[in-house]
């Protein structure tokens, strides 16, 4: 993981750890730092909940917790769904995605 990158998970269960790293993987690998959120300053974590549906797409996600940016909010949505087609786990995901200075730097 790059630093300025955070991560939560809403389980924990034997076996399922593997599945999660992986979709953190592709989360960090598919992440973009928006233009106009960089060229404002804008930095923060954004909280987001998500399920994967059964043909790994992700099937509903939503904001859990604003960075307080729209930008930021918005690019982690796309970010998650961008990272499809992610391995289907039960229920809802967690995850804190960051925006820092480091990453802010062109």
């Amino acid at each position: 993981m790059r630093a300025g990158s955070a991560y939560s998970c809403a389980w924990a269960a034997p076996g399922r750890d593997g599945a999660f790293a992986y979709i953190l993987r592709r989360i960090e690998a598919t992440k973009r730092y928006p233009e106009e959120a960089r060229r404002l300053g804008h930095r923060g974590t954004v909280a987001v909940r998500f399920r994967i549906g059964s043909d790994g797409a992700v099937a509903a996600a939503e904001v859990a917790a604003s960075s307080g940016s729209s930008f930021l909010d918005t690019a982690s949505l796309e970010t998650v769904r961008r990272a499809a087609p992610l391995p289907a786990v039960p229920g809802w995901l967690r995850v804190r995605i960051s925006y820092g200075l480091a990453e802010a730097r062109p």
